[in-house]
């Protein structure tokens, strides 16, 4: 009986190991896929950052691609836009830019390494000065899948805070400071 174990062992095994390897292309094919859809944002978006614009470059991003990101994350970026255009000359929303967590842009990005965790895949971003890149990336952009294509659901800093909860923090503040 144990004989008849292992020779159904070496039959199947040629199979399992096929699956696997199938999977593991999969996997970077996915992983690869991730990682061009993040750089194409980037390489578009930066640019536009270092224009002058009548507003700022995240605005002009979720008015022309909204498509790149979550519904909860752009209708918490929309909301804290319509916040900051009802109140010019005072700061209530992000004051930064929040694709790159930063207010002085570098003239290119990078993606990095990319790590899946639950069910996302958080993508490293890292500025580009000078030819050089910093050993902490600069931001972390959480993407995850949405019918097929890619979204931005969330940016991590490396403060461990994330755009989502920023966002949520400034509507709180907003909200205390009408009572």
């Amino acid at each position: 009986m144990r004989l008849h174990k292992i020779g159904l062992w070496v039959l199947l095994f040629p199979i399992f190991a096929s699956s696997l390897r199938s999977q593991a292309t999969l996997n970077r094919q996915e992983l690869d896929s991730a990682r061009l859809f993040v750089q194409r944002f980037y390489d578009w978006y930066v640019p536009l950052t270092n224009k002058e614009n009548k507003e700022p470059s995240s605005d002009i991003a979720i008015r022309i691609k909204p498509a790149l990101f979550s519904a909860r994350l752009l209708a918490a970026l929309r909301e804290d836009s319509a916040a900051a255009a009802k109140s010019p000359g005072y700061i209530v929303g992000i004051d930064f830019d929040p694709f790159l967590n930063s207010q002085d842009p570098e003239e290119h990005y990078k993606v990095g390494k990319i790590d899946r965790r639950d069910g996302s895949c958080w993508v490293e971003i890292y500025g580009i000065r000078n030819g050089i890149q910093p050993p902490a990336p600069d931001v972390t952009a959480e993407i995850a899948r949405s019918n097929n294509t890619w979204k931005f659901v969330n940016f991590h800093y490396s403060d461990n805070s994330d755009l989502l909860g920023v966002l949520k923090q400034l509507k709180i503040d907003r909200e205390k400071e009408k009572q």
